[in-house]
């Protein structure tokens, strides 16, 4: 997507999964595996500033080690 895609469409509402997650890097070694990162996002073009805003969910669920003991254990979380 590039800017000149919302000057002709400035609102899009996007729903998806992200499918390869082995590809992205992670750099926190607590982090075992990423298993499911999923958006449900509405995009506007605001012409006056010239921007875009995002208004959605994001969710997201890994498994991790705790710090403290080295237990592994599922964490999921959603961003608004």
């Amino acid at each position: 997507m590039n800017p000149q895609d919302f000057k002709n469409q400035p609102k899009k509402h996007l729903v998806g999964q992200i499918e390869n997650l082995t590809k992205i890097k992670l750099d926190n070694p607590l982090i075992k595996e990423l298993i499911k990162i999923s958006y449900d996002v509405k995009l506007e073009y605001i012409y006056d500033v010239d921007a875009i805003e995002v208004d959605g969910v994001i969710e997201c669920e890994l498994t991790a080690f705790d710090a403290n003991d080295g237990h592994e254990f599922l964490y999921s979380a959603e961003i608004e």
